[in-house]
């Protein structure tokens, strides 16, 4: 490409290579209406790029965290302004969630109801994402800013580190710890499942799990779940106590880090509405497909907006076999379409890490720490492909999304290419108590499978062993 988006040069922030269809985060250009809305500290240029049932979006670091630094202060920290961003999104939810009822019987009307459904909930999944990119972007900046106000208290680098991961801890069940307690709970399966059948869908694909599933797992839940995970809580706010005591933080920095906790738990939340959105989203996919004769796993290659097309007549069928291959979209306050060559090219250019030949150790962001592990290396680009991880393998990803919270259960320790302090894997691994580093760059290119490796997480260093 003679003007590539991005520039290469400097540090990249990249969330993926992950599984991931484009219909599936298509309704993600609601970020140009993001940005208009949020001008003084809008999501800088963005990248995002398709590849065999794969994805990765990519933005220039320095930017994003610039932007992510000046939205946290304003929107997240000022405590009407989180107020109110966080209620219009709970509004939405509750719209979202009653607008189902309207999709559960589909056959039975016209084409013209059909695409009517089919406007009203992309306008409802507009609106979701067009609150719900605040905490996503705000926490992009919210540790980078704790750890600059919270060094003037703590200037050793290790407590630093150690301190900030405690203070930041989700005082909240997640909603998968919500799930598996109300899994250890119930006396109906049958209700269980009506209520969380979408729990494995992800942006790469969703699935409609049955009891059969739930009553495997019910049966491998621990006896005194319940109590485990309530000590667990109960021990992240005693330990916080013992942190402010100790270096008597300030209310300003309290509410800082009370902040990034609280917006760690919205993204979670916002995941479990995602799952449950995509899987109507693709409700009213397979119907377009059956009414026009497109197959599924093609559709997944449009964008939400292209799909009223097909209602005019449009054929798609050319473009979505070029886009099987590759495809690339940029956008900022406007977007651009990439070709299939375009993409591919730019697919190389940015995914691509040098690697010393001498180089023994590397190292990252440690978001979990646990004790010293050794064990052997297992990089699973296919979060389910479960029968090739062996409990006790560890983990090595690009970084991970909410489709490996199985695997990350079975791993000994966690590391990954990308992420930071309010990522996913030092979200899961933190509530797993699993040693984990991030942002390590080139985890997934240093490392091959089978590799023996320690995990030292004190240090923040990966070491290759002799085998």
């Amino acid at each position: 490409m003679k003007n590539l988006p991005l520039n290469p040069n400097v540090e990249l922030l990249r969330w993926g290579p992950i599984p991931g269809r484009f219909f599936y985060v298509s309704d993600f250009l609601t970020m140009i209406k993001f940005n208009e809305r949020y001008k003084e500290s809008p999501w800088p240029r963005v990248l995002f790029l398709f590849k065999e049932k794969r994805m990765v979006w990519i933005n220039e670091s320095p930017s994003v965290k610039k932007n992510a630094k000046k939205l946290f202060i304003r929107y997240m920290l000022d405590k009407k302004n989180w107020k109110r961003i966080r209620t219009r999104w709970e509004n939405t939810v509750k719209r979202m969630m009653n607008f189902h009822k309207k999709i559960d019987s589909l056959k039975n009307k016209s084409n013209g109801e059909l695409l009517k459904l089919w406007k009203g909930y992309h306008k409802l999944a507009f609106d979701f994402w067009m609150d719900g990119f605040v905490p996503e972007l705000g926490n992009y900046g919210s540790d980078r800013y704790f750890e600059e106000e919270l060094k003037k208290v703590i200037p050793d680098e290790n407590e630093l580190k150690k301190v900030m991961e405690i203070m930041t801890a989700p005082e909240e069940l997640s909603f998968y710890q919500k799930e598996e307690l109300d899994l250890f709970r119930t006396r109906s399966l049958e209700k269980h499942c009506k209520e969380y059948f979408w729990l494995r869908n992800s942006y790469a694909c969703t699935e409609v799990l049955d009891i059969s599933f739930f009553a495997e797992r019910k049966k491998k839940l621990e006896k005194n779940l319940d109590k485990k995970l309530f000590v667990s809580i109960k021990n992240v706010k005693a330990r916080k106590k013992e942190i402010i005591k100790k270096y008597r933080l300030s209310k300003e920095l309290v509410h800082i880090a009370d902040t990034i906790a609280t917006n760690i738990t919205w993204q979670d939340l916002r995941k479990k509405y995602i799952f449950i959105k995509i899987h109507y989203q693709t409700v009213l996919l397979k119907e377009v497909g059956r009414r026009f004769g497109y197959e599924l796993d093609d559709l997944l290659g449009m964008a939400h907006d292209e799909v009223p097309e097909i209602f005019k007549g449009k054929d798609y069928r050319k473009i979505l076999e070029e886009r099987k291959i590759a495809f690339g979209i940029t956008f900022f306050f406007d977007f651009k379409c990439l070709t299939k060559n375009e993409a591919l090219e730019c697919w190389d250019i940015y995914n691509k890490a040098r690697i010393d030949k001498n180089l023994k150790e590397i190292s990252g962001i440690v978001v979990s720490v646990g004790k010293k592990i050794k064990g052997r290396v297992n990089i699973l680009l296919d979060p389910y492909n479960l029968s090739s991880f062996k409990d006790g393998d560890i983990l090595v990803v690009p970084l991970t999304s909410p489709e490996y919270i199985f695997v990350m259960k079975k791993a000994a320790a966690i590391i990954t290419d990308e992420g930071g302090l309010t990522s996913h894997a030092a979200i899961v691994s933190r509530e797993l108590k699993k040693p984990c580093i991030v942002a390590t760059k080139i985890a997934t290119t240093f490392l091959k499978n089978g590799d023996l490796i320690e995990v030292d997480t004190e240090k923040g260093v990966i070491r290759k062993l002799n085998k």
